[in-house]
């Protein structure tokens, strides 16, 4: 399969890091950018389907009342604390 060519524009601290490290490899810049994008693609994928998901119960009503929320969120903090103690 035959690769796409893409090109990016990176500034600042992220392009000294990415430039120490081909330095310091004598690899070029396209060796780690591949490597890294593919190491993120799965989690990446997975985060919008489930942002997409949330959205979706939200907008169909599937959701927890503010106030539920709310005590919900006290009983867990106050079980931490509690634990934390012990």
């Amino acid at each position: 399969m035959a690769g796409e060519k893409l090109t990016i524009t990176l500034e600042g601290s992220t392009a000294k890091r990415l430039r120490a490290l081909c330095d310091a490899s004598g690899h070029p810049p396209e060796v780690y950018l591949e490597v890294m994008l593919e190491d993120h693609f799965d989690s990446e994928i997975a985060e919008i389907r489930e942002l997409q998901e949330r959205l979706q119960n939200a907008e169909a009503g599937n959701v927890i009342p503010h106030e539920e929320a709310r005590e919900q969120l006290r009983r867990t903090i106050a079980q931490a604390s509690r634990d934390a103690a012990e």
